[in-house]
């Protein structure tokens, strides 16, 4: 759906939600290019803006926010 330096939004099929992944969270080096159009890691390519990406879910803090990973 988009993205924003350090945030990527996406739109999940199912369930159906609109979520925000903050990329530095992740800790697996991915980053946002500055024109918020591709997502990197390691200096490749993994998603451009409109690509179809697959997450997974890693865990569920104490608050009850969801640890997300994009799944290579």
């Amino acid at each position: 759906m988009g993205m924003r330096r350090g945030r990527v939004y996406v739109q999940l099929d199912d369930p159906p939600l609109d979520i925000k992944v903050y990329v530095d969270r992740l800790n697996r080096g991915y980053r946002c290019d500055a024109l918020g159009v591709v997502l990197s890691r390691a200096g490749k390519q993994v998603a451009r803006l409109g690509d179809p990406v697959a997450l997974r879910v890693l865990d569920r803090d104490a608050q009850g926010r969801w640890s997300l990973d994009f799944v290579d």
